[in-house]
C-alpha cells in the first residue's frame, strides 16, 4: 500500500530545526494529528506499506482543494494582483506533481516505511508570490493584519534519495515556471 501523509505531522515543532522521518511527532494541527494517527495504524496493519509525507504539491491537473501556488497563480493571472496575508514571512516547501509521480513509480524499490517528499526549496511565501506575480505581470498586495499560516520545519529528503540512490526532485524555479506556463496556456 502507498499512503500519502502530510508535512503537517510536523506541526508544532520548532520551525528553525530540520526534521526527518525519525523526528518524534507531536502534531498540534488537527490535520497533522489525523495523518500521524493513520500512518501508525497503516504501518501496524499493513507493515509492507510505503508512506510519503508530502509538502504542498503543485502541478498540472485538477485540484479538489486548491493549493497555495495554484491560488496565487490564478489570482495573479486573472486579477493582475496577488494578495499576501501577513508579511509573507511564512516558509514553505513545495513538491512538483511530476516528482511525486516519479517517486510513486519507484515505490516498489523502497523498503516499507515513511519517506519525506518535499522538494528542496524552502522559500518564504513572499518570495514565491513575487516570482508568480512577476511571471504574470501582476502586483503584490500585502495585508499585514491578516494571520499567516504556520511555518512548518524544513523536511529533509535524504532518506528517499539515499534509498533509491537518485535524487528525482526538480529544481523548484524550473518546475514552477513550467507549471505557470502550463496554466497560462490553458
Amino acid at each position: 500500500m502507498i499512503y500519502f501523509s502530510s508535512s503537517y505531522v510536523y506541526s508544532g515543532l520548532d520551525s528553525t530545526n530540520n526534521v526527518n522521518e525519525k523526528t518524534i511527532l507531536t502534531p498540534t494541527h488537527n490535520f497533522g494529528l489525523a495523518k500521524s494517527f493513520f500512518e501508525k495504524m497503516i504501518l501496524r496493519v499493513y507493515s509492507d506499506s510505503v508512506i510519503f509525507r508530502l509538502s504542498s504539491v503543485f502541478g498540472k491537473g485538477k485540484y479538489l482543494h486548491p493549493n497555495a501556488i495554484e491560488v496565487m497563480a490564478q489570482e495573479a493571472m486573472n486579477d493582475k494582483m496577488l494578495t499576501i496575508w501577513g508579511k509573507g514571512s511564512r516558509k514553505m516547501q513545495y513538491i512538483f506533481l511530476e516528482d511525486v509521480v516519479k517517486y510513486i513509480l519507484k515505490a516498489p524499490e523502497l523498503q516499507p516505511g515513511v519517506y519525506n517528499l518535499s522538494g528542496h526549496s524552502y522559500d518564504t511565501v513572499i518570495a514565491t508570490a513575487n516570482h508568480i506575480a512577476e511571471y504574470f505581470g501582476a502586483k503584490t498586495k500585502i495585508l499585514p493584519n491578516k494571520k499567516e499560516g504556520e511555518t512548518l520545519p524544513h523536511m529533509d529528503n535524504n532518506k528517499v534519495i539515499d534509498a533509491l540512490d537518485q535524487d528525482y526532485f526538480s529544481d523548484h524555479n524550473v518546475a514552477l515556471n513550467q507549471y505557470l506556463n502550463d496554466i497560462s496556456n490553458g
